[in-house]
């Protein structure tokens, strides 16, 4: 009865943009539950190397690499011990029925370990886990995504839901102005699994192109947009409170010309970043950015955004921060190999494709 899914093996520091670059590229996660011999079999699943995810109730989750093809696994799921708490509304009242979203922490990384639905009279919820520190996220219905709460095995922790904020737009063909019907509009956020309700919302535009987001958490919002026949595009620079009505904005996609390939529009400091213990490692500059402007180089290490470190806000975190509307500029502590002592930079925001 343990559930085992397999996921292709994503690169290391792999922001939302490459993950669901590679998802899509990918065949659609695989799922499996073992036999009374506790014996499973996960197929039609692409070549290569995979993260193979097995979890039991009242047991540790537990994640192994493969490869296609390989020996068989064996894998043990300990009882390890339990990251315990209980989900609130805004009015303090006990939320009976949620997602609750488990990410293990290393540095900047954010690893999704468990997807749980939960129902629970008094919102109480206890998930077995390894030894480590953990992030909670909470979804329910009617309540926005909760921030990220740290969480330790056998530490009691309250998880707050708050209303959110919406978003309203308009989404329109840059060549006409003409609306644009069932374009999607995703906000991004931490994923949940195919399991799980997901952490993060989405719509498609009506006849008139206009769509609303409800539930928005606080905090940097981006939105990717994306309709047929037309290039992507990130809109980034928004900052959701609670309560709060964003727009109405107008989003417009640049058509695609005759046989040309659809490039990803966003606003960035034009950089390629990975995760590299408690920073963000510089991979790669790209040529005419404000990162190339400022003087950063390959192998330069991000510690803060905006003077936030990152790894309290994790590597999706410090990648929303670092996005914003073009023409404003984001303050970045770095060191740069071999020195140790941080030093500032002020970057500006351009446009980029990618």
């Amino acid at each position: 009865g343990a559930l085992v899914r397999a996921e292709p093996t994503l690169p290391a520091g792999a922001d939302a943009a490459a993950r669901a670059a590679a998802q899509a590229d990918a065949r659609a996660v695989a799922f499996a539950t073992s036999d009374e011999h506790g014996r499973f079999t996960l197929g039609d699943l692409d070549g290569g190397p995979h993260d193979v995810i097995a979890s039991a109730d009242g047991l540790a989750a537990v994640t192994l690499p493969a490869v296609v093809g390989d020996r068989p696994l064996r894998i043990v799921l300990p009882a390890g011990a339990a990251l315990t708490g209980q989900v609130r509304g805004a009015d303090g009242a006990a939320v009976p029925v949620f997602t609750l979203l488990v990410y293990r922490v290393r540095g900047v990384e954010r690893a999704l370990v468990a997807a749980r639905a939960v129902v629970d009279g008094e919102g109480r919820f206890r998930e077995p886990v390894l030894p480590g520190a953990y992030e909670l996220v909470a979804t329910a219905p009617g309540w926005a995504a909760s921030a990220p709460t740290t969480a330790t095995p056998d530490r009691d922790v309250t998880i707050t839901l708050a209303a959110g904020a919406s978003v309203r737009g308009t989404v329109v063909s840059r060549a006409t102005g003409a609306p644009l019907a069932y374009a999607r509009v995703v906000r991004e956020a931490r994923g949940g699994g195919a399991s799980a309700a997901p952490a993060n919302a989405g719509t498609v535009t009506d006849a008139d192109g206009r769509f609303e987001l409800t539930g928005v958490p606080a905090g940097p919002v981006a939105l990717f947009v994306a309709a047929g026949a037309h290039h992507p595009r990130i809109a980034a620079g928004l900052v959701a409170t609670d309560g709060a009505t964003l727009g109405p904005l107008t989003i417009d996609l640049a058509p695609l010309a005759p046989g040309e390939a659809p490039t990803l529009e966003l606003v960035g400091i034009g950089v390629k970043l990975g995760g590299d213990g408690d920073a963000l490692r510089v991979d790669g500059v790209i040529a005419g950015g404000g990162a190339e402007a400022a003087g950063l180089q390959v192998g330069d290490r991000i510690v803060a955004v905006d003077g936030q470190p990152v790894d309290a806000v994790g590597l999706d975190g410090a990648i929303a921060r670092i996005r914003g509307a073009a023409g404003t500029r984001v303050r970045l502590l770095v060191v740069r190999p071999p020195a140790a002592t941080p030093q500032p930079f002020d970057v500006e925001r351009r446009p980029i494709k990618s």
